[in-house]
């Protein structure tokens, strides 16, 4: 309240804080995500894997990602998943519950220099997440080209809008039709794909 400028992510963001009577509106201000956008012939033609990015909380729902990689054993899943304090209990049950899974692979850390090359090689990017604001992930994604799954959060409605992947309103069953859907057709994966791309650039 005592702060020049309040800074949000997205339009939901900035409602709820429109809400509040002691805030005026010139003070709230909405910034976009930025990054350094790749040049297309930089980007990698050969996606391996499906990919989840996030940290170890209940709330990120990490387990719909292990149960995705169980519903498609014969595909790649990569979790870059990033224990934090306060769940060490849990990150312990997430990592027993991957460990057997021959196609899905746990990776604990990764730098911020190095992590764009896991979003360059995924052929799908994968969101479970209960809520979140406007996530980093979804632009690191849209970037290299990589359509989005996500299983709730579509901030802006801009997955919809833009038709850069999926939004399944919590629906775990449409969450697994959709991926099968962008693993056996090539060519609309080759439209989110570009249409990603082309909402990163903009």
């Amino acid at each position: 309240f005592f702060s020049d400028n309040l800074i949000v992510q997205n339009n939901y963001q900035y409602d709820v804080l429109l809400k509040n009577r002691f805030l005026k509106k010139n003070k709230i201000k909405k910034i976009n995500s930025g990054y350094l956008i790749p040049d297309k012939k930089q980007l990698n033609k050969n996606k391996e894997f499906i990919l989840w990015v996030s940290r170890l909380e209940p709330w990120k729902q990490p387990e719909v990602f292990i149960d995705l990689a169980l519903a498609f054993p014969g595909k790649k899943f990569v979790m870059i998943a990033p224990q934090i304090p306060g769940f060490e209990k849990y990150a312990i049950e997430i990592n027993n519950k991957v460990n057997g899974i021959p196609n899905l692979t746990l990776i604990p850390f990764v730098s911020y220099h190095k992590i764009n090359n896991y979003f360059l090689n995924s052929a799908v990017f994968i969101n479970t997440s209960e809520i979140e604001g406007f996530p980093n992930t979804f632009i690191q994604a849209a970037m290299n080209k990589t359509p989005i799954i996500s299983l709730n959060v579509n901030p802006d409605n801009i997955i919809t809008e833009y038709s850069i992947g999926f939004c399944c309103n919590n629906d775990f069953g449409f969450m697994k039709m959709q991926l099968r859907a962008l693993i056996e057709d090539e060519k609309k994966w080759k439209e989110l794909s570009q249409n990603a791309y082309i909402y990163a650039l903009n």
